[in-house]
């Protein structure tokens, strides 16, 4: 019942209450008067009643045979007694069976033999004797007397067979009955028949009438139930309506009205309450699309910026969890963000600087941070602040960061080339003198001394060989305080490789190079010299870490390998420098490309300072590492 509609809640009500009912009350009142009027004239006394009187008409009947059998009987038996004196004389016959049916009260006594009859009373019927079949006859031979059912009114008989006499002789006694006895046993079993086949029709009544009263209910029940549909769908439709706007409604349409009808009733007022409803549903509607169109493009707006400025962001709430963030400071933290995140976890530096955040007051702090992510070392500059909702209270807060290590290394290379070019220009003048002084004293004095005049010798060359090395020294201070700007021209980068391993190779020959291109010619966008100079000096880098490695006579097992990647996509051409030296100390790995950074003994830290400078002047990254046998020196450049 709670599962069905309204509609179908209004036709099983009125169908229950303008017909069920009713036919409940009218089949009552039948049955009452089938069982209180009908019945009640075939009930069990009045059956009995008929009954008994039809047993007393058939008792006085079979009272009547029974005499006459008696009377047959007796009959018979005095025949038999007095035979030989009746028999011989016709006349004394004829008086002995006129007696015998006078002292008995028999209407006709008739002795026959073979089909023909010996001596009959004078009141007997002549021609019945033709009636008596043989089958009855026949049956005397197991019965001692036989009633005789025939036609003849107001009489019984019976027959029976005479012992004594010739075979087949019979006597037939008739006995009369009171013809109004007859009559009014005819009736009487013709009103019991009659009575009988009333009784037994009254079942086939009963069943008529109650398919009668079934077919009457359906019909009743199916006209009620087309009334009740008509007027529950009178009733219900308005809120149909209603229902499937209210369906409508919940699916977006909020367009949606409803008839409001004619008159002034509840459903008017239902249908009138639900369109002023969904009339202010849609207005709300409308205004939270276009809040919501608002502040979608403020969040696109949002994300662009936070997609395009270079520094990282991230905001947490007052627990350190992390609410937003952009891809930068994901970049910078190598970390991939999965469900809520604690700034602990992926940005345990930055724990100090929020608990100053929090201790200040919630006021702006500065920090710079040294991170290392990926085995590389990382300088951050770092700034916290609050985010403060409408009444004024912190509800998160918002961290900025940007790598600045690209800047404290340039720094650090303006600052070392202007040391270097200081230090360049002041002892540049004073060498050549010395150099030139020192070379006059060994020209001059060497034969005029005469005291150990080769230790004079060897002190002057000395001399001479310092000068040197501090010119070399002084030239790659020149060097690193003033590249030249390259002079970008189309190249082909096998050439320059070609040309410095030819020297590699002549001045090492027990060391193993490999340089296998696919192919060979590659055009890139380079200065000739200065890329010239950049392969020179990983090679040397190369061969001094295998020398630092194996001793003299273990050269053989130094390997150096060049190797070349294509990305087409990006235009852009890999070179790697592969050795299997001694590799980089880890502890200043990560500022091996700073200036005066080195592990050689005289080494000034200048190289990669240069080669690095090189590269990115081309346009290009450079990059050291450690492998598992040895280095590994990488590079870019763009196709030409």
């Amino acid at each position: 019942m709670f599962n069905l509609t309204i509609k179908r809640k209004v036709v099983l009500l009125m169908g229950l209450i303008v017909t069920i009912i009713p036919i409940i009350l009218i089949a009552t009142l039948l049955y009452s008067y089938y069982l209180f009027g009908v019945e009640h004239f075939f009930n069990t006394k009045v059956n009995e009643a008929i009954e008994e009187t039809v047993k007393v008409a058939q008792l006085y009947l079979q009272e009547h045979k029974d005499k006459v059998k008696i009377d047959s009987l007796s009959i018979a038996n005095n025949i038999e007694k007095n035979k030989h004196i009746i028999f011989n004389n016709k006349e004394l016959l004829q008086l002995f069976v006129d007696q015998l049916a006078n002292a008995r009260g028999l209407v006709e006594i008739m002795v026959f033999q073979d089909g023909f009859v010996i001596i009959r009373n004078s009141l007997g019927l002549a021609l019945w004797f033709e009636n008596i079949k043989s089958e009855v006859l026949d049956k005397l031979e197991n019965e001692e007397v036989i009633i005789l059912e025939d036609n003849v009114e107001n009489r019984v008989r019976a027959v029976t067979k005479i012992e004594g006499l010739p075979e087949n002789t019979y006597v037939l006694v008739g006995r009369y009955i009171d013809q109004a006895i007859l009559d009014h046993l005819k009736k009487t079993e013709s009103s019991a028949k009659q009575y009988k086949l009333i009784l037994g029709g009254l079942d086939i009544t009963k069943h008529k009438l109650q398919t009668i009263f079934v077919c009457s209910s359906i019909l009743l029940l199916t006209i009620s139930v087309l009334i009740a549909r008509r007027l529950a769908l009178y009733i219900t439709k308005p809120l149909e309506e209603i229902a499937l706007a209210t369906v409508s409604l919940r699916d977006g349409n909020f367009s949606v009205r409803v008839p409001e009808g004619e008159q002034k009733d509840e459903i008017h007022t239902l249908a009138r309450a639900f369109n002023v409803m969904t009339e202010k549903i849609s207005e709300q509607h409308n205004e939270l699309v276009i809040a919501n169109e608002v502040s979608n493009t403020r969040r696109k707006f949002i994300e662009v910026i936070l997609a395009e400025v270079s520094v990282g962001i991230l905001a947490t709430n007052l627990d350190y969890e992390i609410i937003s963030y952009n891809n930068v400071a994901l970049d910078l933290l190598a970390v991939n963000i999965g469900p809520i995140l604690k700034i602990e976890d992926i940005f345990p530096e930055l724990l100090k600087l929020l608990e100053n955040t929090k201790n200040s007051g919630f006021e702006n702090q500065i920090d710079d941070l040294i991170i290392i992510r990926k085995n590389k070392k990382l300088h951050l500059a770092v700034k916290s602040g609050p985010v403060l909702d409408q009444n004024g209270k912190v509800e998160s807060l918002v961290i900025t960061f940007s790598n600045i290590t690209d800047l404290i290394y340039n720094q650090k290379i303006a600052a070392w080339a202007d040391v270097a070019r200081r230090i360049a220009h002041e002892i540049k003048n004073p060498l050549t003198p010395i150099s030139l002084a020192a070379e006059r004293l060994k020209r001059k004095y060497s034969a005029a001394v005469e005291t150990e005049p080769n230790s004079f010798i060897r002190y002057i060359d000395t001399i001479i060989s310092h000068v040197g090395y501090i010119e070399r020294m002084v030239a790659e201070f020149v060097d690193f305080a003033k590249i030249p700007d390259p002079k970008i021209k189309k190249n082909n980068l096998i050439k320059i490789i070609e040309e410095s391993l030819l020297l590699q190779k002549v001045a090492n020959p027990e060391i193993t190079y490999s340089f296998d291109p696919k192919q060979d010619k590659y055009w890139v966008k380079c200065d000739y010299g200065q890329i010239l100079r950049v392969i020179n000096n990983l090679l040397n880098n190369a061969t001094d870490a295998i020398k630092a490695k194996y001793s003299t006579v273990n050269l053989s097992e130094g390997k150096i390998l060049i190797n070349i990647k294509e990305d087409l996509k990006n235009d852009q051409l890999y070179i790697k420098i592969i050795d299997n030296g001694c590799g980089i100390k880890q502890t200043i790995i990560d500022r091996i490309s700073e200036p005066y950074v080195t592990t050689k003994q005289h080494g000034t830290g200048l190289g990669l300072a240069i080669v690095k400078k090189i590269i990115e002047e081309h346009g290009g990254k450079f990059s050291i590492s450690n492998i598992k046998d040895g280095a590994v020196a990488a590079f870019n450049l763009s196709f030409f």
